[in-house]
């Protein structure tokens, strides 16, 4: 069995075919912040997610094991890029 098919890593697709290995761990929250051009990923920690999340789970009856939140962008690099790739095909500079 290969690790990423089992229940000692999870895989974190951070886009631009780029995988990422996280140990699986009980209780442990994982929030990712993903660029969708470059790959880049970035973990961070929110710890006000747990009070966002208890109202809509209390009402289900529905108790969290893990979960892994992942919000996909695109960088200010990136962005740059792009904001001048539209302007010279606006202005045929290409």
């Amino acid at each position: 069995m290969l690790l990423g098919q089992s229940d000692i890593l999870r895989r974190i697709y951070f886009g631009a075919g780029v995988i990422h290995l996280e140990k699986v761990s009980a209780g442990h929250m994982h929030y990712y912040m993903i660029y969708k051009n470059c790959g880049i990923g970035y973990g961070f920690h929110h710890p006000e997610s747990q009070a966002f999340l208890r109202q809509p789970c209390e009402k289900s009856n529905f108790v969290i094991s893990d979960y892994c939140f992942q919000i996909f962008g695109i960088c200010s690099d990136c962005r740059r890029r792009e904001i001048k790739r539209e302007w010279d095909v606006r202005n045929k500079n290409v």
